[in-house]
């Protein structure tokens, strides 16, 4: 996991603070938004949060989107493994010749134990499931005793307008993207590149007035499927100013650039973190990272060293 901390000029967010181990204050988040375009990742951090600090999720249930799991009997999860295992079938996928959704290849890959009449969804399934977020959800957490309100608003176009009530009181706007979009268009429009949708929305939340005084972390997601992508498809293909060459590293400072580049102020915070979301130990650490560089940045605890 990378974790990367930008830190321009101080900002004027208002924090509460509460008391914490060793009369330490610590940082009362009130609300937190969990914004960014459809699939990009935000509906798995919420669920990380669940499995982070609640009871856990594996006994939600998933919708397998290979195929609902009522209609998956044992004879068939055979043969849909026996078809995915074909070299024909491999060399196409290899090949990019179709699309998949991310998560595809592990559930075709699991599809036997899918299959199981005794069948139940551990976390890993729950976390890989994709299904549409639509409106707004919330959930309250305690972040290491730290009471926070999460909000994750629908990405699609026509959910955002939903978005404008949660604006009130929220400290901590957290945007996911996407690091493996650069090729893919949106589902409400196909017109229109991932990507560019991202980087306007991002615009629009970085330079709205309504976020001023609003922390911002930028996480950029799927930093698994983009490190292999990024070898395979090039992205000067879909990025014509892209100058780099097909290593991750490049690709991952060309895209963190391109949405920095966005805020017009150069005054207030941009927590930048690069993670693969469905691993839970990477949003751990980038969650506790995410909440000490908030807290140390401004100076509610103390810092060690000069």
């Amino acid at each position: 996991m990378y974790g990367l901390s930008i830190q321009p000029k101080q900002s004027s967010a208002e924090y509460r603070q509460v008391p914490g181990e060793n009369g330490v204050s610590c940082l009362f988040i009130s609300q937190c938004k969990l914004a960014g375009t459809s699939d990009s990742g935000k509906t798995t951090i919420m669920k990380q949060m669940q499995i982070l600090y609640q009871h856990g999720i594996a006994d939600e249930i998933v919708n397998v989107n290979v195929l609902p799991p009522a209609c998956i009997s044992p004879s068939l999860a055979q043969a849909i493994y026996h078809m995915w295992n074909d070299p024909a079938t491999q060399g196409v996928v290899e090949e990019q010749l179709i699309a998949l959704p991310d998560s595809a290849e592990y559930f075709l890959g699991q599809i036997v134990r899918i299959g199981a009449l005794n069948y139940r969804p551990n976390e890993e399934d729950v976390l890989k499931a994709w299904s549409m977020s639509t409106g707004i959800y919330s959930k309250s957490f305690d972040m290491h005793n730290i009471p926070v309100e999460v909000f994750e608003t629908s990405g699609s176009r026509s959910e955002r307008k939903k978005w404008v009530h949660c604006f009130e009181a929220v400290s901590l706007v957290i945007f996911c993207v996407s690091l493996s979009e650069y090729n893919q268009q949106l589902r409400d429009d196909p017109t229109v590149a991932r990507t560019s949708e991202s980087l306007a929305l991002f615009d629009s939340i970085v330079n709205n007035p309504l976020f001023s005084n609003t922390a911002i972390v930028l996480l950029l997601t799927k930093a698994d499927i983009f490190r292999k992508k990024i070898s395979q498809i090039p992205l000067s293909d879909y990025c014509p100013d892209y100058a780099g060459g097909p290593s991750f590293e490049d690709g991952l400072q060309y895209t963190m650039k391109r949405f920095l580049s966005t805020d017009k102020s150069n005054s207030r915070f941009i927590y930048t973190f690069v993670v693969d979301a469905t691993d839970t130990e990477q949003v751990k650490h980038a969650l506790a990272a995410i909440q000490d560089a908030i807290l140390r940045d401004r100076e509610l605890v103390p810092r060690d060293g000069p």
